[in-house]
Parts: structure tokens; sequence; C-alpha cells
């Protein structure tokens, strides 16, 4: 397996960043707000399997950033996940517990330990009718569905680079899809590291899209804050994007967690 393509700023204890899913420049440039860390801390930007940098493969695989992410550990790290890269952290902390200093994931959709919610089982209708016309799709066709599956008006117009375009290409052809993935949380919840879970308010967002999206990924982090008795921040005026729509106060929250470990 080719190894991830990583770039690090700072010196102090190590901080793994992994982004998640869609239009992706590379692991730095998508964590902008958190550069500042590295006053304190090594910062470990990651580019994921099919984007960014990465030469790899064109398509998306969590399993395999999983064990990338295992790779980069080394003898201990800290690991922060967003969104689609939050699984993979959820899966790399699964393989090796040991080497994990900490866990914060911002807002992952761990949707397989909230099934059976009406909001939930919605939001996987929604995106598996995304990835059924996957494979007909254009890269710009399928990102529209995929923002409108989150409850938000389709864009018509969408300007793209080749690496946003390629980010969509290995979100397209991501095996298997993020709905179908399972998270075992059982050596999580047994480990000894500490966890934080992070998520929007969801209060900048049209109704709509907060009972098709925000309550969805509030449920998933509620869930994961009980069952592996992680600590957690919600971030006011914030979505999906917390640490880039609130980086200030995502910092604050983060370098408070990661010094208290």
């Amino acid at each position: 397996m080719t190894e991830l393509c990583k770039v690090k700023l700072g010196r102090g204890p190590s901080v793994i960043f992994v982004y998640g899913d869609g239009p992706s420049q590379g692991g730095e440039e998508s964590f902008p707000g958190q550069r500042d860390l590295a006053d304190e801390f090594e910062l470990i930007f990651l580019d994921r399997h099919g984007f960014g940098n990465d030469p790899s493969t064109d398509h998306g695989d969590y399993i395999a950033d999983a064990q990338g992410i295992v790779d980069v550990l080394g003898q201990g790290a800290h690991l922060v996940g967003h969104s689609g890269g939050g699984l993979a952290c959820l899966l790399a902390a699964h393989y090796r517990p040991d080497a994990v200093r900490s866990l914060t994931l911002i807002e992952p959709p761990a949707v397989a330990i909230a099934r059976g919610n009406p909001a939930v089982e919605n939001f996987i209708k929604r995106f598996k009718y995304v990835y059924e016309i996957a494979e007909q799709a254009t890269p710009h066709m399928f990102w529209a569905e995929f923002i409108g599956a989150f409850g938000y008006e389709k864009p018509t117009e969408l300007k793209l680079t080749e690496k946003d375009l390629k980010g969509i290409r290995a979100t397209m052809t991501m095996h298997p899809p993020f709905y179908e993935l399972e998270i075992p949380l059982d050596r999580l919840i047994a480990s000894r590291f500490p966890k934080f879970i992070v998520s929007g308010a969801w209060n900048n967002v049209p109704e709509f899209v907060w009972t098709t999206s925000g309550i969805v990924f509030n449920l998933i982090c509620d869930v994961l804050q009980t069952r592996m008795g992680a600590q957690r921040s919600v971030c006011e005026g914030a979505s999906h994007l917390p640490h880039i729509e609130t980086p200030k106060f995502f910092n604050n929250q983060l370098r408070a967690f990661l010094k208290s470990v």
C-alpha cells in the first residue's frame, strides 16, 4: 500500500488531521484555520487515498485510509478527523488503540450506530440515491446531488479545480460508501485514551437543512459521546465545518482538550 502523503508543521506532540469527503485541495488546505496550533504541537496533515496529492489510486477507501493512518501513528499521536476522515480515524483507532493518544471526531457520518431513527433512515435514503446514480453521473452532477442530499438547494454552476474533481471522483467511487460502513466501537469504548466529539449547532442554516442533516450529525455525535464516554463540544454559528466556520472557538476547544491529555 502506498504511504499517505503528508505535510508537517510545528514542533511538539504530534496531531494528525484527516479531512472529509468531496472536493479537496489537500490535507493542509483542508484545515486552514488550525495552523495556529503549530505553536505547541506538530501538525501532520494527511492526504487520503484518491484525494489531494495522493498519486496511488483513483478511488476512495476508508479502510485503506485507516491503514495509512496507522502507519503514520508510529509510537503515538493524537487523531483529529472530520466527516469521512473521522470514519477513517475511528477505524484506525480500532486497529491500533495503543498508539492513539487521543481521538477527536468532527461530525463523522457514522450512521450505522444510529440506525432505526427516522431522521437517520431518511438521511441514508437520500444519499443512497446519490450513489445509485454515481456511475452515470459526471463529477459536477454527482456533487450537485450530494449537496442536495444534505437539504441544500442544488447548485446549478460549480467552479471546481482539478484537485476538487479528483476528490469528488474518490468520493463517487468510495467502497463501501459511508452508510454501509460498519463502525466497531467495542475496542474504542474499552480503550482509555481520551475522546472528544465536536459538532456544529447548525443554527446558521435553513430549517429543512437542519431537519435533514444537522439533526442527524448531532444525534450521531450524542451517541458517540454517550457510548465512548467522550467530551463534547457544540460550535454555535457552524454547521458541518466547525473547524472552518468557527476556527477560533474550535481551536481553543481543541487546544484545551489536547493539553489536558
